[in-house]
């Protein structure tokens, strides 16, 4: 069975490619390939920043599929693992988003220090499904208590200009620029704090 998350280096940077075609939903498969990813990242020596985008330029990451009580629970529990990893992870991270970027897809953006998308790039969650507590926290740590709540209980996706306006995302760029902006962006922290 072919991995939904795949990574390679550019330089001293990982970058993370969510490839769960057509639209990268969130599953279990998924999520430990993804776990496995970071485990991997995190035994090279030489990687001083990550980077994450998908391969499908019109989903970033959409969220859940369906499944058994006992199959959403291990899933629950994995993602708490993972945005947990991604929230402490010591060197720089940034998520590329070019597409839409919705429930737990939006969470795993969150958890990343940085995150820049194209100017046609759609963010939300879904209105009947609550996300995890530190998709939570860190959705009021970047925004507030009151526009936290307004985006998680209506439901309704924002364009990537009020994404900006309202902190959760940090710079715009055309589509044709947006993984080169990102990985240079990486390359630049990295250099000036010295990674």
């Amino acid at each position: 069975m072919s991995r939904k998350v795949l990574w390679e280096t550019q330089g001293r940077v990982a970058i993370i490619q969510l490839s769960n075609s057509p639209y990268n939903c969130v599953d279990d498969q998924f999520l430990q390939d993804f776990d496995r990813t970071l485990d991997e990242i995190e035994l090279s020596k030489d990687i001083r920043g990550l980077v994450i985008l998908s391969s499908n330029n019109k989903f970033f990451a959409i969220g859940k599929n369906g499944g058994r009580k006992s199959d959403e629970d291990h899933e629950e529990d994995l993602l708490y693992k993972i945005l947990k990893r991604l929230t402490l992870y010591s060197l720089p991270t940034i998520s590329i988003i070019s597409g839409t970027a919705i429930g737990t897809g939006l969470e795993i953006a969150l958890a990343c220090d940085l995150r820049i998308s194209s100017e046609f790039s759609k963010f939300g969650f879904y209105s009947h499904i609550s996300p995890s507590s530190i998709g939570k926290e860190c959705l009021i740590e970047l925004t507030s208590p009151s526009k936290a709540k307004e985006l998680i209980w209506l439901g309704q996706l924002i364009g990537a200009q009020e994404a900006v306006d309202i902190g959760i995302i940090n710079r715009i760029f055309p589509d044709s620029r947006l993984i080169n902006e990102g990985v240079e962006m990486a390359n630049s922290i990295i250099q000036q704090k010295n990674y």
